[in-house]
């Protein structure tokens, strides 16, 4: 029963993604929604009284990995907070004091290392490597609330949508919110005023046509 409810589980999250993709979809119909969110709804009257009953099984993640490989998602190694702010900002780091108030700001930096490479975006940590923290993710309730703004911001913000992992950890007292960003199966993200963007170095910059042209005809002969 646990391997049900853990099958569930990860087919809420696929249907999520489903609906995530469908409505940063500037030319798909809005009825095109309607099906999916009704597919949830069922899906939700029964799943949380099943999923809190039985609980996860041990080989969730296992499964999980084996759907994100199969998407072609790559994600970022689990490497510990503390060590990846001791290395700094580079080609797979990037570092925000706070959540951007303009969500741009934040899609840019998903759409770059979705189109460039596996990275982590850390929150509550300045450019210079000092750890802020953000208060108001002190409690689950606020994380919850901090995760799903952010998780809209990739699903709404990013085109095409990209499954990020969010996470909470602390150091030195402060609360951290860590954005585990995957290599996307797509050539090339956007955000949603129609920029590609690519990670160089340190710096999240729009791809000109002709390295757009590149990561397309790389995804075309890889099949």
């Amino acid at each position: 029963m646990r391997v049900i409810a853990s099958a569930l589980l990860l087919y809420k999250d696929d249907l999520n993604n489903r609906l995530g993709s469908v409505k940063s979809d500037l030319l798909m119909p809005t009825e095109a929604n309607f099906l999916i969110e009704l597919e949830l709804s069922n899906l939700n009257q029964d799943f949380d009284g099943f999923y809190f009953q039985y609980g996860e099984s041990a080989l969730l993640e296992e499964l999980r990995s084996r759907r994100e490989r199969k998407s072609g998602l790559a994600y970022p190694s689990n490497i510990e907070a503390a060590e990846l702010i001791q290395e700094g900002e580079g080609q797979t780091i990037e570092f925000k004091k706070q959540l951007p108030k303009q969500a741009d700001s934040l899609a840019k930096e998903i759409a770059a290392l979705g189109s460039t490479n596996p990275g982590v975006i850390l929150l509550g940590v300045a450019k210079n490597s000092d750890i802020i923290g953000i208060d108001e993710i002190a409690t689950p309730a606020g994380f919850d609330e901090f995760r799903t703004r952010i998780e809209g911001i990739s699903s709404n913000s990013i085109i095409p949508s990209l499954a990020i992992r969010v996470r909470s950890t602390q150091i030195e007292g402060e609360n951290l919110a860590v954005v585990e960003v995957p290599k996307g199966p797509e050539a090339v993200y956007y955000t949603k005023n129609g920029v590609p963007y690519l990670r160089h170095g340190s710096l999240s910059r729009p791809a000109n046509p002709m390295e757009v042209y590149e990561l397309i005809k790389r995804y075309i002969e890889r099949g």
